[in-house]
């Protein structure tokens, strides 16, 4: 009983941070349509091809009835079979999208890169921002985190806060304006505290997975004598 009611409040934990998912709803059934029609021609094309050497082959050396009424249901077998395998790319969509990979690391990087090329006024918002890449890239980001939230970590590292520098940074130096400079800081500040925040729900959602694991442990090997804490 222990046992059931700590794996039924993971998965309603679990379940409500996930709860926005349909934002991502149309993305997702559009990516499954277009995965189903693939394999789906991909099976055609497989039962055609064997059909069509079946059918050549037949016109060399006459076969008789028996092998086209084995043929047939083999070649229809092996196009159906090959449906329950992963495109390449959507194999490869599966595995890059949920973590974030060596993203993090990278845009630490380069923004420590391009820090020299930034104003003096604007260059502690940036080295905060760093701090919370690094801090982020420390949490062995994997693919047991909601996909939501890595999604808009990616998008926060990938699109917005390079977008935000390199449209800096491609400014003539007449143009960059103390107004400008303070606008860069802003948006450096602003985007760090969305990565603090980034930060702290990949952090909770670590110690969420850590106690139900406990938990679990400690309800299904402790003794009849001793709580789920292990006393």
């Amino acid at each position: 009983m222990i046992r059931r009611t700590v794996l039924v409040a993971g998965f309603l934990r679990r379940g409500l941070r996930a709860a926005p998912a349909w934002r991502d709803a149309p993305t997702r059934l559009a990516s499954g349509w277009r995965e189903f029609v693939a394999r789906l021609r991909r099976g055609g094309l497989i039962t055609l091809a064997i059909l069509g050497g079946l059918l050549a082959f037949s016109l060399v050396r006459p076969i008789g009835v028996v092998p086209w009424l084995i043929g047939l249901p083999l070649a229809s077998l092996a196009g159906g079979l090959s449906m329950l395998w992963p495109t390449r790319t959507f194999a490869a969509r599966a595995v890059a999208a949920p973590g974030l990979g060596g993203q993090v690391a990278e845009a630490a990087r380069a923004l420590a890169a391009a820090r020299r090329d930034l104003p003096p006024a604007a260059r502690p918002a940036l080295d905060r921002v760093i701090a919370r890449l690094e801090r982020i890239d420390d949490l062995r980001v994997s693919e047991d985190h909601d996909p939501l939230l890595l999604a808009e970590a990616r998008r926060l590292v990938d699109g917005h806060l390079p977008r935000l520098v390199e449209s800096f940074r491609a400014l003539p130096r007449a143009e960059r304006t103390p107004p400008r400079i303070a606008a860069l800081a802003q948006g450096l500040e602003t985007i760090a505290d969305e990565l603090d925040d980034i930060a702290r729900r990949l952090l909770l959602a670590h110690a969420d997975h850590f106690d139900i694991a406990q938990r679990f442990i400690a309800a299904r090997f402790a003794g009849p004598g001793l709580d789920a804490g292990g006393r």
